[in-house]
């Protein structure tokens, strides 16, 4: 038995609507050189959530369209990229176009391709010429840059996180494989799965979620960018998000202390191959569609 996601679809672009008219009015109130982060933080956050109900309901067209955007505002949100007059029209542009694409999808009619393809070449022109400029200052920048991932590369490696849906969560349309993707596009993602509530097939729910997984991803992303992939399950889920401490170095930590303690009781005398069954293998990493 299957679950008809469509039943979804009218409070997905109801949602999606108000979300282009908050960011409409948001990059309407942006001056040159000038960027409010509540501002930027608003409109990214309702581009990500188009981009995300996008692709768990199969709109792949939408949801490729808005990725070009979603960079663009998460560049200026980093102060990455100073905001112009330039990216805010072509900005503009795009929430225009993404709302007769959802039009023409909520209708069944034909998406104007060609303006598609216009608006996202200017997207494209944007992203390349800030990665030319980007280029340059990261060789200026390569020797402060290597004595900083020293620092940090054994305090912080990624995130840890405990992901537990809830009984209903695929009833709601939301699919966690689709989350794992968007994960593995933070970094490196590993994952272990746990199956201890699954019942006996007998006793299966065909539309109930019995898994949970703990997910192991390697990034410097910011903790709100690993949030923002819940985002649309964080009442559907039980999740923990805490920092990943760099193992190699936590590992060596452990195995030092049964030397310092002479009178170490026969209990600490598994902590090295406790430690080595923490890493996952590099096998387990979800499948990315």
């Amino acid at each position: 038995m299957s679950i008809d996601v469509s039943q979804f679809h009218s409070i997905f672009f109801e949602e999606s609507f108000e979300g282009l008219d908050t960011m409409e009015s948001g990059l309407l109130s942006m001056s040159e050189g000038e960027t409010d982060a509540d501002t930027i933080n608003t409109i990214f956050r309702a581009a990500h959530s188009i981009k995300g109900g996008a692709g768990t309901f199969g709109f792949s067209n939408i949801s490729e369209f808005t990725h070009g955007l979603e960079t663009l505002l998460d560049q200026i949100r980093n102060g990455e990229r100073d905001t112009t007059n330039e990216a805010v029209e072509v900005m503009l542009s795009a929430v225009d176009t993404l709302r007769e694409m959802m039009s023409a999808v909520q209708d069944a009619a034909d998406i104007d391709e060609e303006k598609v393809a216009h608006v996202s070449s200017e997207l494209t022109r944007l992203l390349q010429s800030d990665e030319e400029a980007a280029e340059a200052q990261t060789i200026s920048d390569e020797t402060s840059s290597n004595e900083t991932t020293l620092a940090t590369e054994h305090q912080q490696a990624g995130w840890k996180i405990d992901f537990k849906p809830l009984p209903h969560l695929l009833q709601t349309g939301n699919e966690p494989s689709r989350m794992f993707n968007e994960l593995a596009e933070l970094g490196k993602l590993d994952f272990e799965l746990d199956d201890a509530a699954l019942p006996h097939f007998s006793d299966l729910d065909p539309e109930a979620c019995y898994l949970s997984w703990q997910l192991r991803l390697e990034t410097d992303a910011s903790i709100e960018a690993v949030q923002e992939v819940f985002e649309w399950v964080e009442d559907d889920c039980e999740l923990s998000i805490s920092p990943l401490v760099d193992e190699q170095h936590q590992d060596t930590t452990q195995l030092e202390k049964p030397f310092q303690d002479t009178d170490a009781s026969p209990s600490t005398a598994p902590i090295a191959e406790q430690a080595v069954s923490t890493q996952s293998p590099e096998s387990t990493a979800p499948k990315v569609d």
